[in-house]
């Protein structure tokens, strides 16, 4: 999962334990160098839970300032349930 920033300065990617990590990039005069990589974040890791069941899923940043990456809502609260016994009785009143 590794992405280039727009203007190819630098290069962003994934570890397996969900760090996004960068690296400067220089290729001129037909020599490419890289920087060290240096950790920028960790993903939570439900980032994993949508990039394996959703196709084309990833962390992108055009400008290498603000990253954009899918994660499930993880909801706390149980939803409200009823449920009415007897309700043909009911309706005959």
């Amino acid at each position: 999962m590794a992405r280039w920033r727009k203007d190819g300065k630098e290069l962003y990617y994934i570890t397996s334990d969900g760090s996004i990590m960068v690296m400067d990039v220089n290729a001129s005069g037909g020599v490419f160098n890289t920087s060290l990589p240096r950790l920028l974040f960790k993903l939570p890791p439900s980032f994993f839970l949508v990039a394996t069941s959703t196709p084309g899923a990833r962390v992108d940043t055009p400008d290498g300032q603000r990253f954009l990456a899918l994660t499930p809502v993880v909801d706390t609260e149980r939803p409200e349930f009823s449920a009415m016994l007897n309700w043909p009785v009911k309706l005959k009143k």
